[in-house]
């Protein structure tokens, strides 16, 4: 499929309400605002698994799946169900290998990021897009990290680095 017709995509990692805090606080509504314009949108749940390297080698569990600290802070209801896939998951990236499938198999060349963690989640997405040859773009002013700015910014350099500049950009940039 060439670029001028591939579906937009958005990938929207972990802004569940467990991860809202001083730092992280802009990012639902802007990212609600953002959601229409895209054709695809793949939004992700951080679930806890006590088998995971998360809690087994960080001790860290999040929120239960039924606990409403889980739930998304963003509302997917107004979208087409078929456009739209909720991924759970016990890892970092959002990009799982069914999510990686789906994505190739919607002919997806490019995909933008939003959300939490920037410095751990959103940077393995990337890095899981790039695997897949797909361009993974970073909407910077609407990723942040819920351990504050220095992580965030230590991040972006990192992100600068491994897609290039032309790949972190901001949400203004966006056709409308």
């Amino acid at each position: 499929m060439p670029a001028s017709t591939a579906p937009s995509c958005l990938l929207v990692v972990d802004v569940q309400t467990q991860f809202i805090n001083e730092h992280t606080r802009h990012l639902p509504a802007a990212i609600q605002a953002l959601l229409p314009r895209f054709d695809w949108v793949f939004a992700s749940r951080l679930l806890p698994d006590p088998a995971s390297p998360i809690a087994r080698w960080k001790g860290y569990l999040p929120a239960a799946a039924t606990d409403p600290a889980s739930a998304l802070a963003i509302d997917l209801g107004q979208r087409a169900a078929a456009r739209t896939t909720l991924v759970e998951k016990t890892g970092f990236g959002l990009v799982t290998p069914a999510v990686g499938a789906q994505l190739q198999s919607l002919g997806v060349t490019t995909a933008h990021i939003v959300g939490v963690d920037t410095d751990l989640c959103v940077l393995r997405t990337a890095g899981d897009l790039l695997a897949l040859n797909i361009r993974p773009v970073v909407l910077t002013d609407l990723v942040a990290s819920t351990a504050g700015e220095p992580l965030h910014s230590s991040a972006l350099l990192i992100l600068k680095r491994m897609l290039g500049r032309a790949q972190l950009t901001t949400s203004a940039t966006l056709p409308a």
